[in-house]
């Protein structure tokens, strides 16, 4: 079974923010982080039941 992320519009904001921020800090480090969320994205997806947070929610901290 294939399983595909489903982001709340909050959380996407969030992470646009994120990127942004991270890019002022250090040019390419807001692609960098974007990649890493990706990244994580991508695990979650191959791997749902370990990020399982509720019945319906996973989650997975990022370690930066």
């Amino acid at each position: 079974m294939s399983y595909k992320i489903k982001l709340d519009p909050l959380a996407k904001l969030d992470i646009d923010d994120n990127i942004d921020w991270y890019e002022q800090q250090q040019p390419g480090l807001g692609s960098r982080f974007y990649e890493y969320v990706k990244d994580t994205f991508r695990l979650i997806e191959q791997n749902p039941s370990s990020f399982l947070a509720d019945k319906n929610t996973h989650s997975y901290f990022l370690k930066l």
